[in-house]
């Protein structure tokens, strides 16, 4: 896909103005303190490799213990309670709300409906 310079242009200064938001930079902070601890990066990882697993074994037809499944909600209890993977959490849902509000104000200006369009309906 090729871009015109002029919608070249207006997304570079989109993404400019984004990147200097509250929110948008809030997010940025959160996810680099995660990513100087190691304690919480693996575990993180620790959480989504076993979700991964669990969830290929099921697709290819294997049988998940319910032993499995209650100590990957265990992990996921722990790394949701790290208060870095928490704090991280809470500001990609914070960023998530507010780009969905600036996707509305694009459509509204550019006249769609791009939040349904991406959801394919």
């Amino acid at each position: 896909m090729t871009l015109s310079s002029a919608v070249r242009q207006a997304a570079e200064t989109l993404g400019r103005a984004l990147s200097a938001t509250d929110v948008v930079r809030a997010y940025l902070r959160a996810q680099a303190h995660l990513d100087e601890d190691a304690e919480a990066r693996s575990l993180e990882s620790q959480m989504n490799a076993l979700y991964r697993d669990l969830v290929a074994r099921y697709q290819a037809g294997e049988k998940v213990g319910r032993e499995e499944v209650d100590a990957f909600y265990a992990l996921r209890s722990r790394a949701r309670s790290h208060p870095l993977i928490a704090d991280r959490d809470l500001a990609r849902f914070q960023l998530t709300r507010y780009l969905a509000d600036v996707v509305l104000d694009l459509g509204i200006e550019l006249g769609a409906d791009y939040r349904t369009l991406a959801m394919g309906k």
